[in-house]
């Protein structure tokens, strides 16, 4: 019986616990939202900058097959070579190990891993890279917490800002 209401308490708590941390995860993205609206959108890049991006060499990781194809489209249609798109980190390393890329576009939590691994890679051979994923800047390690970071849903203006400023 005893056993029995202490798993029932530790359910509850657990339940308690998992919409405490939905209701932070909602507050957290509806701030981003509104910070996103509240940004002055960008310039696009072919329209104000004259800063060439065209033929360098992008790396995409991102495992949600909608999200990278909405972001290679997007590098494409600014004549980006786009490098990828990798649905797992271990596949962007070996194809590291043999050739080089311009900048990276990285999401943090894959299907199978992360791409922290990838990150202190890129970060090691001093190749730019961001990460644009749905979760907090604090669960990164403290080390790369510092790299450029863009919260799910970004626009593809800040991801061209970023590369602009990264490959000049």
């Amino acid at each position: 019986m005893a056993e029995t209401l202490e798993l029932r308490n530790n359910s509850r708590v657990s339940r308690v616990n998992d919409q405490r941390k939905r209701r932070e995860y909602q507050s957290a993205f509806a701030q981003h939202l509104q910070r996103v609206r509240n940004v002055k959108s960008h310039a696009s890049l072919a329209e104000t900058d004259d800063f060439d991006l065209q033929g360098r060499r992008v790396l995409v990781v991102e495992d949600s097959y909608e999200q990278a194809r909405e972001l290679t489209d997007f590098l494409r249609s600014h004549r980006i070579e786009v490098v990828g798109s990798f649905p797992r980190a271990k596949e962007a390393i070996k194809y590291l190990e043999h050739d080089r890329v311009d900048a990276a576009v990285l999401d943090v939590f894959l299907a199978e891993g992360n791409a922290i691994g990838l990150a202190k890679t890129l970060s090691e051979a001093n190749t730019p890279f961001a990460f644009v994923t749905g979760y907090q800047r604090e669960l990164l390690p403290a080390e790369l917490r510092s790299a450029p970071y863009y919260c799910k849903p970004c626009s593809g203006e800040e991801i061209s800002s970023f590369l602009r400023c990264a490959l000049r």
